[in-house]
């Protein structure tokens, strides 16, 4: 493992925390459809799309910062995926039954898989 300075450490753990906070937004999403007592799904939707440029500006640090640590490269790189899946969300907010069906079957796993395993990979720096 790398050895980290205790201000990357912050930003990692930040980043980790911001990750965690997302899942549960994505989690909330899908429970949305089932429980009409959650009504502000759209607004969180809205919330984990603007959320993604501040990954976006993470990754560049954590590129740098973890540069040597070949796994978290990779997996920073593939967050490229989630974000080329997102895009097919453009434009269709109206669209309930595709909305559903794309963050249920589509967007959910793809980001929340993705998620898990970065945080995986970071859990070692900062899990001391």
């Amino acid at each position: 493992m790398i050895q980290v300075q205790e201000d990357n450490l912050q930003v990692i753990r930040e980043y980790a925390s911001l990750l965690q906070t997302m899942d549960e937004a994505v989690h909330y999403i899908v429970d949305s459809f089932q429980d009409p007592e959650k009504m502000q799904g759209d607004r969180i939707l809205g919330d984990i799309f603007s959320a993604f440029q501040q990954l976006l500006n993470s990754h560049i640090i954590l590129e740098n910062v973890l540069a040597e640590d070949a796994n978290v490269q990779q997996a920073i790189s593939r967050f490229d995926n989630v974000l080329e899946q997102s895009l097919q969300f453009n434009g269709k907010l109206q669209d309930e039954g595709f909305k559903q069906m794309f963050i249920r079957e589509s967007f959910a796993p793809s980001f929340l898989k993705w998620s898990e395993e970065i945080q995986g990979l970071l859990k070692p720096y900062i899990a001391h």
